[in-house]
């Protein structure tokens, strides 16, 4: 469990407790907003609440549009992302902003959206802050007594809240209480911490069994193929004829690709098991569809087998790792000396179930090449 750094000043417990019993992921992106704009901003003195929502957004798109990861039932991010013309997959955070504020200025469903995410999340994100003056409150009555609070509650106190809200016409911004903003500069990389450890709480409570969910928060800047590559380079060097499971196309005269055979925006990993040599081509077209298991699967497991075996009898324990830790109860001996129908099931026991999490998520399924 972690938690916030002390302040002798500050009541950290109601910080602490805007997390607390959480039923959406607003707070957790509200809250990294505002750390996101005091990290680019250090003396701004306010803060415009459309822009912490566009940015709430921005920091949503890759954990529930790349990755498909179910932020909760009552969330809105989908309805928004549905509004949003996007024709490749982004490739780092600054497209997806870019993209995201583009199609923000000049969507009108799309703006109005997205600033409905301003009518509450500001309020009730100070909720924790003043238990005791809501108490018993009619829900209606809610936001405007929180504004109210807040900024009457501007004395130096310890119970002084994170923020003052701040209505002029149609502008709706903040205001750091200048003790909260030392707070949050000093401890800036504890806070995204503690913020990313809860939130992947909350979605691995939302979303089980789904892998790598602490990877799923950013794009990566790099992947890590080097070892993959040098696996089927030695497996294919040795096995007669190679073909590609999808085409039975030869794989030795034309262009190779590494496919992940779930597809990487689900499992997040570069791990060998998924992993198979395809035609450049072919990879392109499935790109992040599941095959068509009861066509393909057993095609996969043969060929994940006899490349298992040809690099295992080099001794190069490094290039197998990735199996030792998928066959975590047998010896690494025992490993090297497994048969086919034992390695058959456990590889089927290990993708067929994550094949249909995915599945539950949005994926496509029962590709096929044609």
């Amino acid at each position: 469990m972690q938690v916030l750094p002390f302040d002798k000043q500050l009541n950290i417990d109601n910080l602490s407790a805007c997390f607390n019993n959480v039923t959406n992921s607003y707070k957790f992106f509200w809250f990294l907003s505002i750390l996101d704009d005091l990290r680019t901003k250090k003396e701004s003195k306010y803060i415009f609440v459309d822009h912490l929502c566009h940015q709430m957004v921005v920091n949503a798109w890759v954990p529930h549009y790349v990755f498909k990861l179910n932020l909760g039932t009552s969330d809105g991010f989908k309805l928004i992302f549905e509004n949003i013309n996007v024709n490749n997959l982004p490739k780092n955070s600054r497209e997806i902003s870019k993209i995201v504020l583009n199609e923000y200025k000049e969507n009108e469903i799309l703006n109005k959206k997205v600033n409905n995410l301003g009518r509450y999340v500001p309020y009730r994100f100070l909720r924790p802050f003043f238990p005791t003056e809501l108490k018993g409150l009619p829900d209606h009555k809610i936001n405007d007594k929180i504004k109210e609070l807040s900024n009457n509650n501007v004395d130096e106190n310890i119970n002084l809240p994170l923020y003052k809200i701040i209505k002029h016409g149609d502008d709706l911004k903040i205001e750091i209480h200048q003790q909260w903003k030392t707070y949050l500069l000093r401890n800036l990389k504890i806070l995204y911490n503690f913020i990313q450890y809860n939130l992947i709480i909350y979605l691995s409570r939302l979303n089980p069994n789904v892998p790598n969910i602490s990877q799923k928060f950013e794009l990566p800047q790099k992947r890590y193929l080097n070892q993959a590559k040098r696996y089927w380079k030695i497996a294919l060097s040795e096995i007669e004829n190679p073909i590609c499971i999808y085409s039975s196309k030869s794989l030795k005269y034309e262009k190779q690709s590494l496919d992940h055979f779930l597809p990487w925006r689900y499992v997040a990993h570069d791990l060998i098991w998924n992993i198979i040599p395809t035609l450049k081509s072919i990879n392109s077209s499935k790109y992040d569809r599941l095959p068509n298991l009861n066509k393909y699967l057993s095609k996969f497991i043969q060929i994940q087998f006899d490349s298992f075996k040809i690099v295992s009898s080099k001794g190069n324990e490094k290039l197998i790792e990735d199996y030792i830790l998928l066959f975590n109860e047998l010896s690494p001996q025992e490993l090297m000396n497994i048969d086919f129908k034992e390695f058959s099931i456990k590889l089927q026991n290990t993708l067929q179930p994550q094949a249909q999490i995915a599945v539950n998520l949005g994926f496509e399924s029962n590709w096929e090449y044609h």
